[in-house]
């Protein structure tokens, strides 16, 4: 019975000895698991910030071209909106020309036909030709 005791004994402290072991390993893994999940954290975020300030970076630059390129459209918008008002308002005069060339033109086009009518009841257009033939004659002679 000695010998039970004592091997119960030597398990009981063998057990307990393992216990304080585990235990050790398990407080010294979780502290070692706490240091790098707080060592990522902190890695995680000075990258997080770098990212976040190179983005912050880029989106200012976007943000500034764009507005430089607003800008030029704009200036563009207003030389194109003078030049639209200054060819309607050619447009405009050149239409009022139009419509007094097309009076010139009708009111001659009314001359002409009065003066058909009234050179052909004046001289009969053979009589015309012989007398025209006869200038042409006569200029030559004279030349």
């Amino acid at each position: 019975m000695r010998m039970e005791k004592f091997v119960a004994r030597l398990s009981a402290e063998s057990d307990a000895r393992a216990e304080r072991i585990l235990k050790q390993h398990k407080e010294d893994s979780d502290n070692r698991m706490g240091r790098l999940v707080k060592e990522q954290r902190e890695e995680t975020d000075r990258l997080i910030r770098e990212h976040r300030e190179e983005t912050e970076r880029y989106i200012g630059a976007l943000t500034e071209d764009f507005q430089h390129r607003v800008s030029g459209i704009a200036e563009q918008y207003g030389d194109i909106k003078e030049n639209q008002e200054e060819h309607s308002q050619k447009l405009g005069e050149i239409l009022q020309i139009q419509r007094e060339h097309s009076q010139k033109i009708d009111d001659m086009a009314g001359d002409i036909s009065l003066l058909k009518e009234t050179m052909g009841e004046m001289v009969p257009r053979k009589s015309f030709l012989v007398l025209e033939k006869r200038v042409g004659a006569l200029e030559e002679k004279a030349a």
